[in-house]
């Protein structure tokens, strides 16, 4: 199978498991993460090494969702190891710094598998950092991840969504997109998201700011 094909299933399986969340089932939301994240995994190694942006988004996507997943060891260590490859995109090691930090504060305060849904990432504090990635292959543009990934989504998770521009530099703007590509986090999880420094711009275009998840 393709990257587009596997990465396409894991937007779907995160999908279902927000749904799941939403409904209380956290059982079956985790399965449905653990599930997305294999075939995130599934997809960085279908892809082919050069394709440098893609190759950062699905790794940055993979780690996201071991974490939400609660497989805080398994997310770990796939951060590490991608933070190793001398050629991993700047804004993708940037993303799993930060995930790397807040995937160790959770582990060294919770087990592995917590009880409750959700509670790992209620300890966590401090704030994420979601920076801009630059996206040009017609072959990311088809993926719906990445077009729903596109927008101001309130209280997104870190399974990453994207301000984008194209790789000429000129600000590539997409339809916002809502629902099923939010992928929000819980009432627990989700404190207050920092406004961009155009956030207050009428005519709104993708932001060439970072944008900040802080945590309890």
């Amino acid at each position: 199978m393709s990257w587009l094909e596997h990465h396409d299933r894991s937007w779907k399986l995160a999908s279902d498991a927000e749904v799941m969340s939403r409904q209380n089932q956290l059982d079956s939301a985790r399965e449905l993460y653990m599930r997305a994240a294999k075939e995130e995994e599934l997809a960085v190694n279908s892809l082919d090494l050069s394709k440098s942006r893609t190759l950062g988004i699905s790794v940055v996507s993979a780690v996201s969702l071991w974490y939400k997943a609660a497989r805080y060891k398994k997310a770990q260590q796939l951060a590490k190891t991608w933070l190793k490859y001398t050629a991993l995109a700047a804004f993708a090691r940037e993303e799993l710094d930060e995930l790397l930090q807040a995937i160790e504060q959770v582990i060294e305060t919770d087990d592995e598998e917590p009880q409750e849904f959700g509670v790992s990432c209620i300890r966590a504090t401090g704030c994420i950092k979601i920076p801009v990635a630059d996206i040009s292959s017609e072959m990311q543009k088809q993926s719906p991840i990445l077009s729903y990934f596109q927008g101001d989504a309130t209280g997104q998770n870190f399974h990453h969504r994207r301000h984008y521009r194209s790789a000429d530099k000129k600000e590539h703007q997409q339809p916002d997109h809502k629902g099923a590509g939010a992928f929000k986090l819980s009432d627990n999880e989700y404190l207050h998201k920092k406004p961009s420094a155009r956030s207050g711009v009428k005519n709104k275009r993708s932001p060439k700011t970072s944008s900040y998840f802080c945590f309890r």
